[in-house]
């Protein structure tokens, strides 16, 4: 399947925040309780459009009309990168991933940072991040959800 990496833009959002909560329910699942899960994917459409607004760099994977990733960065911060279930194994990810270091070195970053969730820890190891140290993010619920901080030199 071809697939084209570009700038997300505000009209993207509904389908990104579709396309991350497949991602986070078909691929974390194993690593995360339903209700760690229910309290990651209850995020609105405007948030993302808001991120955007806000200076977020963020890029879409379009397959056909359909959005089959996203990622995001700000500040030298991975904020996301995450592929919709249907779409896996085709290297999106990977590309995904490449778009936003390329953001980040251009914006004058010489290391990227990230917080891993548990199920994509060894994606990123084997892309070059070191893991730094366990944590967790906590929701608006309350809801905690470990992750592990990573880091990786760009140029």
């Amino acid at each position: 399947m071809k697939f084209k990496i570009r700038r997300a833009r505000p009209e993207d959002a509904v389908r990104i925040r579709n396309c991350h909560s497949a991602s986070i329910r078909g691929l974390c699942a194993n690593d995360y309780s339903a209700r760690q899960i229910a309290a990651w994917t209850n995020r609105k459409a405007d948030s993302y459009r808001r991120a955007m607004a806000a200076g977020e760099a963020m890029y879409v994977a379009q397959a056909g009309d359909r959005i089959a990733g996203f990622s995001a960065t700000v500040d030298g911060e991975i904020r996301a990168v995450y592929v919709h279930p249907r779409f896996g194994g085709l290297g999106i990810g990977k590309t995904l991933l490449r778009a936003v270091e390329k953001a980040a070195a251009k914006a004058g970053f010489v290391s990227a940072k990230l917080s891993s969730t548990l199920t994509a820890h060894s994606f990123y190891r084997a892309l070059g991040y070191r893991t730094l140290r366990k944590t967790e993010v906590r929701f608006r619920d309350g809801t905690a959800v470990p992750c592990i901080n990573m880091k990786k030199r760009l140029t």
